[in-house]
């Protein structure tokens, strides 16, 4: 969508939602009564009401479904108060039946079909990013690899022990990006991120262990032959009794140890991580006629929590 420091993503938001993304990060410039979209100084070529047409489209096709969006402003002279006023009137006052905006953490049962409002600079309504509800770890802005890969995994660990259901949405970036010209990219970051990301999985999965909201640039970046880390997230946030509608080869996780707290993390992760277990074409996580984005049943009553 866009190119160097700004280009986060290979493919557009319609195929990322068909592929598992289920939490979009949209940075928006307030251009009189609308919203562009932006990253940093470049404009990504869409407008927000383009976006709210293809999450609609999912939504409508994938009605189970539920999409977690964190809106942000950009590169804007407008104040928080009339960003608020041009989000309202634009965009909210005439898609109300596609948001869930309320400021408390929802059931899956209450937001399937909908868009799950969540900002904070500016807070325009929705989970509040700089509340209580949501933990969140973001170091993007010119990290070391290494000390990027720390703070991912020391809040993975925070995140496995705060046990299921949780009380807040866990939400962990392996994203960063250095300074243009001459630093990092966003694709250089995934390139080492992504397979340490996939290699924690790995190492940290339980049955009943979830893992919150893990947000990364390039999330299809192959990883050895697979396109591994979306399938991973999507697989260790079922819930016990998901994970018999899920196949799953003699080769894939192999056994899990026994239940128990993630140990403590040690200094610094080992780098470059352990070889992950190997995993054939057929122990995908998903069947032909069950796709990523149209999850099975998760067998539980519209009442009961998530597994955020």
């Amino acid at each position: 969508m866009a190119f160097g420091f700004a280009k986060c993503q290979s493919h557009g938001l319609e195929t990322q939602l068909v592929m598992g993304n289920r939490f979009l990060d949209i940075r928006c410039r307030s251009l009189g009564d609308s919203f562009a979209v932006h990253h940093g100084e470049v404009y990504q070529k869409m407008m927000f009401g383009d976006v709210l047409n293809i999450c609609r489209g999912f939504l409508h096709a994938h009605p189970r479904e539920t999409i977690l969006m964190r809106i942000s402003r950009t590169k804007s002279d407008a104040d928080a108060a009339e960003f608020r006023r041009v989000f309202e009137r634009a965009y909210l006052d005439h898609n109300a039946s596609l948001f869930h905006v309320s400021s408390t953490i929802p059931t899956l049962g209450q937001v399937r079909g909908k868009i799950v409002l969540m900002t904070g600079w500016p807070y325009i309504g929705g989970i509040s990013l700089g509340g209580g509800t949501v933990d969140t770890q973001d170091d993007w802005n010119k990290p070391s690899f290494g000390d990027k890969r720390q703070a991912f995994h020391n809040h993975l660990v925070k995140t496995v022990n705060a046990g299921t259901p949780k009380s807040k949405i866990f939400m962990n970036y392996t994203s960063a990006t250095g300074s243009p010209p001459f630093g990092d990219t966003p694709l250089k970051y995934a390139q080492n991120l992504n397979p340490y990301a996939l290699s924690e999985l790995y190492r940290l999965y339980l049955r009943g262990r979830t893992v919150g909201v893990i947000a990364s640039d390039y999330f299809n970046l192959m990883i050895g032959e697979f396109q591994a880390l979306q399938d991973a997230i999507i697989k260790m946030n079922r819930l016990p009794e998901d994970l018999a509608l899920v196949s799953r080869g003699p080769t894939g996780w192999g056994t899990p140890p026994s239940r128990g707290p993630v140990p403590p993390p040690p200094t610094r992760p080992p780098w470059p991580p352990t070889t992950a277990p190997s995993i054939s074409p057929s122990a995908a996580w998903t069947t032909a006629s069950t796709s990523a984005a149209e999850t099975p049943p998760d067998g539980r009553a519209s009442g009961e929590s998530p597994t955020w």
